[in-house]
């Protein structure tokens, strides 16, 4: 099923989506698990990882201090805490480094955040909360914000902002979650449906035989979402 979404901007992303069901050998048969636990933390939550093999997240601090983001590389955990904000989480990481994620101000309300080298730029668009979700090598940001009438996905591409509603009949609360190189976006629109954005094209994802909810998070250079 093919929809269409309302652009509030011109972004020229390129690429051709297919879906693939590989063969069992593609995938290797052995896997290796490594359970992560913030020290002096409860709660480690994972949720986005580079080709280096840096993974970030969050977690609940055991001394009451609230939630925090983390960045897990080489064996080390960082802390990442957004300056004045009360509440973060890390969502993504690129091959840069570069880290996007949410963060809240108490009293003043949630906003997103890329962290680049430690030096933090606060991602702004709903007046009530925006949440940066994904970013890419070349730095372009998806993620989503509110307002009254609901959740609106968002790319945010050197500046170039493009907003993301899904516009199927019924359709709401549009998600963007993953990008890939090539600009390929994924994520959720309410009604239990996941999307793939590509070259100017929506294609609805619902997996074969599900009576619930699909919900699609990332997608890699392939387009294998």
């Amino acid at each position: 099923m093919r929809a269409t979404m309302i652009l509030a901007a011109t972004v020229a992303v390129g690429g051709l989506f297919v879906l693939v069901a590989p063969s069992h050998s593609a995938y290797a048969t052995d896997y290796t698990f490594t359970t992560l636990d913030v020290p002096g933390g409860n709660n480690t939550a994972t949720y986005g990882v580079n080709d280096a093999g840096q993974i970030v997240g969050s977690f609940a601090s055991n001394s009451g201090t609230g939630v925090h983001g983390f960045l897990y590389s080489g064996g080390v955990f960082t802390q990442i805490d957004v300056p004045g904000g009360t509440y973060t989480e890390a969502f993504g990481i690129n091959n840069a480094g570069q880290i996007v994620g949410w963060y809240q101000v108490d009293g003043s309300g949630q906003f997103g955040f890329v962290d680049t080298g430690g030096s933090f730029s606060q991602i702004q668009f709903g007046p009530t909360y925006t949440i940066a979700h994904g970013i890419n090598d070349p730095g372009a940001i998806v993620g989503y914000w509110n307002d009254v009438l609901g959740q609106h996905g968002f790319l945010d591409n050197g500046g170039t902002i493009t907003t993301l509603d899904v516009t199927v009949p019924g359709a709401s609360n549009t998600r963007a979650y993953g990008i890939n190189n090539s600009g390929q976006i994924v994520g959720t629109f309410s009604g239990g449906h996941g999307f793939l954005y590509s070259g100017g094209v929506l294609t609805q994802i619902d997996f074969p035989g599900s009576y619930g909810s699909t919900q699609v998070f990332g997608v890699n250079d392939l387009g294998w979402s």
